[in-house]
């Protein structure tokens, strides 16, 4: 049926436009914190209930808003940050499109407190669905106070797509995690359900502030770049080879101080470690690249996310030459030729449970108990580091070495019969963690406990592990890291983990790895143990452990 064109109503317009700028509680952080850096505050509270779902309330020391301002910055297209084409050329404020507010505003109920120098009161002004419904004059101090109420309430299809209140939690101290970096002198607080999660006080120094929002362990490990061309000007810090990540956590870029993703800055940082660190390990890079903002479009996305360069080609080879002169000159790169990969393969070897071997502390595991029968060394064949094959009277076996140790530690870790065997560590492992990372760990504290871990809070965002479980050879603090960023980096999982879903991470994280290099004797013992469990055909993801061809089947493919 043929319709005629017509002019969308300004509500259904104004829906529209929050729907490209406003994604979920995080979105509504990050605009209303980006108004408030403009405001030139050197103090930003955050406020939220039910992880932003419920009330966002974001208050600054800023220069604040006169009456007349604040009647008009809910309008669309309202700004005080540019007024001409030519304005787009050279934007050196966060916000400049004039449609925050006034999305923020048509999809939530709002309240606006602010004031400036100037005049002696404030404007409180009460709105819904973008419409003004009540102003009055209030007796505040300079600054902005902006409080959202019931996100979504009149686009309830919107509010169907949010996450749990964890992982939107996560998002929202991942922007403020990126604005304290971008602004060290800036002190940021966060609330949440009237508890403070973190008050990153005003730094002098950029490294000060890593340790605050990132930890100090992970502060400590960075070296400094420095780069400085025409128009392009570098800083920041990159970590040392030796300390890696699981995930592209620690990896920050901003641009005029702006924090954006591009995909210049993910493959410059690949290129120059794809040689000093293993697969799927990951290094920390907060970087710094000052531009003069004609050489680049901050326009590309609706919430600024991203970043286009005139010329990507030079600021990909600037990259990758100031990460190399930070490492060359701190002469890593002949120590690592010679050391790190050496002392990777040692860590590699410790990993290999059920082993005879030694762990990380100083004594022998023994993970086959004592009335285990004598383990027969067997003929076999390993290959691509991954797969055993032996033969037997039936016919031959290949094994999947990962699969079939991660069933094996599954089932030792979740057997009820029996209490689960602990060891004390001779020293007690210290853990610094970034503030959404000891959100996770706190959540899953006591499902730890319940399988052998001790776990303590030691400080705001550092834990001391004091116990794991025997069965366990891995560093705690790489296996706990390995297991948060598994837990972040899938939205569909929540952050309070099951028994059952964190037995089967650590089984995962713990077990042979594809790559290690296993003897005669691991590969038996392997094989007994994996006998004597009570699912050995699958590991606790349902993948198989072992394939096997008998006699007969291999006849008939050799037609014989």
């Amino acid at each position: 049926m043929h319709k005629k064109i017509v002019i969308l109503p300004q509500e259904v317009v104004n829906k529209i436009a929050a729907g490209e700028v406003v994604e979920r509680p995080a979105s509504v952080v990050k605009e209303l914190v980006e108004n408030s850096l403009d405001a030139e505050a050197s103090l930003i509270e955050v406020e939220i209930k039910e992880a932003g779902k419920k009330f966002i309330r974001v208050t600054d020391n800023g220069i604040g808003m006169s009456r007349q301002d604040a009647l008009l910055c809910t309008k669309s297209h309202a700004t005080s940050k540019i007024s001409s084409i030519e304005d787009l050329e050279r934007i050196f404020t966060l916000g400049f499109r004039g449609e925050a507010l006034s999305s923020i505003a048509s999809v939530s109920l709002m309240r606006v407190v602010t004031k400036n120098e100037e005049e002696d009161l404030g404007i409180e002004l009460e709105i819904e669905g973008g419409e003004i419904k009540a102003k009055r004059e209030v007796s505040v101090r300079r600054g902005t106070s902006i409080a959202v109420r019931n996100l979504f309430y009149n686009t309830p299809a919107r509010k169907k797509f949010l996450k749990s209140s964890a992982t939107e939690l996560a998002h929202i101290i991942h922007i403020l995690e990126q604005f304290a970096l971008a602004y060290p002198e800036v002190n940021f607080r966060l609330i949440h359900q009237e508890k403070e999660l973190f008050n990153f006080l005003p730094q002098e120094s950029l490294k000060e502030r890593i340790k605050e929002v990132l930890g100090k362990e992970l502060a400590d490990s960075l070296l400094e770049v420095e780069f400085k061309d025409k128009e392009l000007e570098i800083t920041g810090f990159v970590s040392k080879p030796e300390f890696f990540r699981f995930d592209r956590y620690g990896q920050f870029l901003f641009v005029n101080r702006r924090a954006v993703t591009n995909k210049s800055f993910s493959h410059a940082l690949s290129s120059v470690y794809q040689e000093l660190l293993p697969k799927e390990r990951f290094p920390v890079a907060i970087i710094f690249l000052e531009i003069a903002p004609k050489l680049l479009d901050v326009n590309v996305h609706p919430t600024k996310r991203e970043v286009r360069f005139q010329n990507e080609g030079i600021i990909h080879d600037s990259l990758v030459k100031a990460i190399k002169e930070a490492l060359t000159n701190s002469s890593l790169i002949l120590e690592l030729k010679e050391k790190f990969y050496s002392s990777f393969q040692d860590k590699a070897e410790e990993i290999i449970p059920p082993l005879v071997k030694e762990s990380f502390s100083p004594r022998e595991i023994n993970l086959v108990s004592s009335d285990t029968p004598f383990i027969h060394k067997l003929p076999f064949l390993q290959i691509a580091n991954l797969y055993i094959v032996i033969s037997d009277d039936e016919g031959i076996l290949i094994i999947d070495q990962h699969a079939a140790s991660e069933r094996i530690i599954f089932g030792i870790l979740s057997e009820k019969e029996k209490p689960i065997e602990t060891q004390n560590l001779l020293i007690p492992e210290i853990i610094d963690l970034a503030v959404r990372e000891a959100e996770i760990l706190k959540e899953n504290l006591d499902k730890f406990k319940e399988i052998g871990f001790e776990i303590e809070e030691f400080g705001r965002n550092s834990f001391q592990v004091r116990k794991i479980p025997t069965i366990i050879s891995r560093s705690p603090r790489e296996l706990i890291l390995e297991i948060i960023s598994e837990i972040y980096k899938d939205e569909s999982k929540i952050m309070k983990l099951e028994k059952e879903k964190l037995l089967s991470l650590i089984a995962c994280h713990s077990a042979v790895r594809r790559g290690d290099v296993l003897g005669e004797l691991q590969i038996s013992r392997l094989i007994q143990d994996l006998k004597s469990t009570k699912f050995p055909w699958t590991c606790p993801h349902g993948r198989p452990t072992m394939i096997r061809l008998n006699w007969e089947e291999l006849q008939r493919m050799f037609k014989r």
